[in-house]
C-alpha cells in the first residue's frame, strides 16, 4: 500500500496502510511529517512499515499539532522501520498521565513486534512504552537501533515496560538492543514485567538514576555503555537499581495500589556482564563480578535507598535465547558500531542501497556524544528541521520497487505480481530491495 500523502486519513494516508486489514506493506511515495489528529491504531497483524522507501528527508510522525498516540500496536506481527518521532506539542500539558506518546503498545495480545532504526526526541509523556493490561499482554518484543533524546523537562523518562491491569508476570521477552539515549532524566529503562534483554546499549548524560527494575524482572544487562555528563554530575545513584518490593502493597512504586497487578513478587533475578558506567570501568567475561556488582544497588524511583544486591539475586547465566538471539557487540566497540545507523539515520535509494539520511537534530545530539559536551531536557529550546521534499523512484508497478532496482536485477518491470515472488534466496523480491540485499 502506498503512502501518497502527508494528511491525517484518508486514500493514500499512512493511517489508511495502518487501519487496513491483511497482510501488507506501508511504503512511501512522499517525505514530510505526518500528524496523528487522534490515536493512529494497528489493530490487524502483519504490517510492516517500510519509512526506508521515502524520499527525500524520510518521515516524521508528530508535531506540534499531535493529539493522542502517534502510532498504538495493539496487535501481533508488526515491523516498524525508520520513521522519526516528534513529540513537541507545546499545547499539551506534559506527566504520567497526559503529554504525548510516540509508539505504544498496548489493549490486546501483542507479540512478534521489531522496531527498528526508529528516532524519538521531546515528548511529553513517553517515546516507547509496552503495556500490559487486561486485554491482553506484551510479550516477545523487539526495540533495536533506536535514538532517544531530551524528553519535555515537565516529565522527562525513557522507555518504560510495564502492567496496570494485567499480568507484569507474563510480560515476557521485551528487548533492547543497539539503541543510543541522551539527555534523559531516568528509566533507562523502567522494567516492571516478567524479564528483558538489554544490551549494547549506550546511555548518556541522565539525572538521577538511570536503570530500575520493580519486583521479580528477570534481567539481562550485557555489554552496555552509561556515560555520565553535566545532567548527573557529582550523582552518587548506581546504574542498575532493583526494588523487589512487588507484592508490598505499601511500595513507593505504586505496584500493588489500584488495578496494577502483584502477581510479579521479588526478588529479582540479575544477570550482568561486560557493563562499563562511572562505578565500573573494567570490561570483563565474568559475570557478576566485583566491577557489575558495583553498579547495582537496591532502589526505587527517587534512586538509590541503601542496601547492596543480595548475591542470591544474581544469576550465573543468561536467560535462554530467543529464536532470533541478540548477538552482543564488545562494548568497548559500541561507539564504531553503533554511531553512524543509530536512529532514524538512513533510507534507501532507488538502487537498493541504504544511504545516509540523518537531520540536523540527531546529528546534534550525536555530536554532543562524542564531544561530551552539555546537554538538557526539553524545553522548546529546539526547533524541529526541515524536511526535504525528494523525489520517489521510478516504479511502473507501483509495488515498492524500484524500476531501477528491478533492470540491475534483471528482474520484469512489467511484472505486477513480481513483489510478493519469492527470490532464490528465499525471501520475496520485495523483502530484498526492503532490506538493501540482494535477491540472489
Amino acid at each position: 500500500m502506498e503512502v501518497t500523502n502527508l494528511s491525517d486519513s484518508g486514500s493514500g494516508s499512512l493511517r489508511a496502510c495502518l487501519e487496513a486489514s491483511g497482510p501488507r506493506t506501508c511504503v512511501f511515495r512522499v517525505s514530510g511529517l505526518i500528524t496523528g489528529k487522534s490515536r493512529m491504531q494497528i489493530s490487524n497483524p502483519y504490517i510492516t512499515i517500510a519509512g526506508q522507501t521515502a524520499p527525500g528527508g524520510g518521515i516524521v510522525i508528530g508535531g506540534p499539532t499531535q493529539q493522542g498516540e502517534q502510532i498504538f500496536i495493539s496487535t501481533h506481527d508488526v515491523v516498524i522501520r525508520y520513521l522519526t518521532y516528534d513529540g513537541n506539542n507545546p499545547t499539551t500539558a506534559t506527566g504520567p498521565d497526559g503529554g504525548t506518546v510516540g509508539f505504544e503498545l498496548a489493549s490486546g495480545n501483542i507479540y512478534n513486534v521489531v522496531l527498528d532504526h526508529l528516532s524519538g526526541r521531546w515528548w511529553g509523556n513517553k517515546p516507547f512504552l509496552a503495556l500490559s493490561n487486561d486485554a491482553g499482554n506484551v510479550h516477545d518484543i523487539t526495540y533495536q537501533w533506536i535514538m532517544c533524546y531530551e524528553p519535555n523537562a515537565g516529565h522527562p523518562v525513557g522507555p518504560m515496560a510495564d502492567a496496570t491491569s494485567g499480568s507484569a508476570r507474563n510480560s515476557t521477552n521485551i528487548d533492547w538492543h543497539h539503541s543510543f539515549f541522551a539527555n534523559t532524566g531516568h528509566r533507562l529503562p523502567l522494567v516492571d514485567i516478567g524479564s528483558m534483554r538489554w544490551v549494547n546499549n549506550i546511555v548518556f548524560n541522565w539525572d538521577y538514576y538511570a536503570a530500575l527494575t520493580f519486583g521479580g524482572a528477570k534481567m539481562d544487562y550485557i555489554g552496555n555503555k552509561y556515560v555520565p555528563g553535566n545532567l548527573n554530575s557529582g550523582n552518587g545513584n548506581h546504574e542498575f537499581d532493583s526494588d523487589p518490593n512487588n507484592n508490598d502493597p505499601s511500595d513507593q512504586s505504586d505496584n500493588c495500589i489500584g488495578g496494577n497487578p502483584c502477581d510479579n513478587p521479588g526478588p529479582p533475578s540479575l544477570y550482568l556482564v561486560n557493563n562499563l558506567g562511572p562505578h565500573n570501568s573494567s570490561v570483563t567475561t565474568s559475570p557478576n563480578d566485583s566491577g557489575q556488582q558495583n553498579m547495582t544497588q537496591q532502589g526505587w524511583e527517587g534512586g538509590d535507598r541503601g542496601g547492596d544486591i543480595p548475591s542470591s539475586w544474581f544469576r550465573s547465566s543468561p536467560q535462554q535465547a530467543s529464536t532470533f538471539p541478540i548477538q552482543a557487540d564488545s562494548v568497548s566497540d559500541l561507539d564504531n558500531v553503533m554511531l553512524n545507523t543509530v536512529g532514524n539515520s538512513q533510507h534507501l535509494d532507488c538502487g537498493g542501497n541504504f544511504v545516509a539520511n540523518r537531520d540536523s537534530q540527531d546529528a546534534r545530539v550525536i555530536a554532543q556524544y562524542q564531544a561530551n559536551g552539555p546537554g538538557n531536557f526539553f524545553t522548546g529550546q529546539f526547533n524541529a528541521p526541515s524536511i526535504p521534499a525528494g523525489s520517489a523512484c521510478s516504479e511502473s508497478e507501483h509495488d515498492g520497487i524500484p524500476d531501477q532496482w528491478k533492470q540491475a536485477n534483471g528482474l520484469s518491470t512489467t511484472d505486477s505480481t513480481l513483489y510478493k515472488q519469492t527470490a532464490p534466496n528465499g525471501y520475496t523480491y520485495l523483502e530484498n530491495y526492503l532490506n538493501g540485499t540482494s535477491p540472489k
